[in-house]
């Protein structure tokens, strides 16, 4: 007994070293403000829930795209897509969604029904009306709420491989959340060890994808640029805690409320995607009453960065086809 004792000892504590070396580190790291990370077409738009950090590319009296992102991203790894619809006419607006990329992360309730808020508001202070909203992945979720939120603010939405739980209620997530992700420290030390961890961004990158070998070092420093941010792996692994209990009082938890939604919706898939396989797409345009859906070969769930000029024609038509553009 003593021997096993020892023998389980020696790797345990080594977890442990580890574990809380990673939690130091990124304690260490973090010590930079927002206003210091920030890039220079960004700016900081103030809402109830603290000043959200939007993107913009093109005029901004053309029409407007409003752009939302997935998990452990922010707006900024929109930018190839957003120069190319800003040359082609349009205004684009990448908002990050908190505690993500340079959102204020103080006003700590991160589910679907408050990020969804957080769209909404920033829009009316900015006073954007008649949008085309583009979401992705978890993002894809957060502009579904928002459309059903106030559905009169847009002309028409295009989702990308999105996680949403539309006629799934949350309530049923918190049962299957693990018990230690419950823990605010254990939580805190998972985000260091691999989100907030800038040895790992590569590697969970391409867990998303199929085809790895499309990932640039842009794209990596796009996605490392708000991980030196105060407090970035604590806001993180609230976040994390909150979308693993999931959100019963959103908007998409309601399947019926699906049936109300007016607007032209599309759907843009990788048929590779592991994340959200391609035959969810079916359940949610029954759902939403959507006709439209782009299949890329090949790809997985980051159509827009392992397929990039394929990504941004179908897009481009998407939007093009929508109400109320004028070229």
């Amino acid at each position: 007994m003593k021997m096993l004792l020892k023998l389980v000892a020696g790797p345990v504590a080594v977890v442990i070293i580890a574990v809380v070396g990673f939690r130091c580190a990124s304690a260490w790291r973090e010590t930079d403000t927002v206003e210091t990370l920030m890039p220079e077409n960004g700016r900081l738009v103030e809402t109830a829930y603290g000043k959200i950090h939007v993107s913009e590319w093109g005029k901004a009296n053309t029409r407007t795209v409003v752009m939302t992102h997935g998990m452990a991203a922010w707006g900024g790894l929109w930018t190839d897509v957003a120069e190319s619809l800003a040359q082609g006419g349009y205004h684009v607006v990448a908002v990050d969604e908190a505690p993500f990329g340079f959102s204020d992360a103080a006003h700590e309730d991160f589910t679907t029904r408050a990020e969804g808020e957080r769209v909404v508001q920033m829009m009316q202070t900015l006073g954007l009306q008649h949008v085309l909203l583009v979401g992705h992945s978890f993002g894809g979720g957060v502009a579904l709420e928002a459309a059903l939120q106030n559905p009169a603010l847009f002309d028409g939405l295009v989702l990308v491989c999105p996680v949403t739980k539309l006629g799934q209620p949350d309530a049923a997530a918190s049962k299957a959340a693990p018990l230690l992700l419950r823990s605010a420290p254990m939580a805190e030390a998972l985000m260091s060890a691999t989100v907030t961890n800038p040895m790992m961004t590569r590697l969970l990158l391409s867990r998303f994808m199929e085809r790895k070998d499309m990932i640039t070092d842009a794209e990596i420093a796009i996605l490392q640029r708000p991980i030196t941010r105060q407090g970035n792996t604590h806001a993180m692994a609230v976040w994390l805690r909150q979308f693993m209990q999931g959100s019963p009082d959103a908007k998409t938890a309601d399947p019926i409320a699906a049936a109300t939604l007016k607007m032209p919706i599309a759907f843009i898939w990788g048929d590779k995607d592991s994340v959200v396989p391609l035959p969810e797409s079916a359940r949610l345009m029954n759902l939403l009453g959507a006709t439209k859906l782009d299949v890329i070969s090949g790809v997985g769930h980051m159509p827009q960065l392992e397929a990039p000029e394929d990504f941004k024609r179908l897009l481009r038509a998407d939007l093009d086809a929508m109400p109320g553009f004028t070229q």
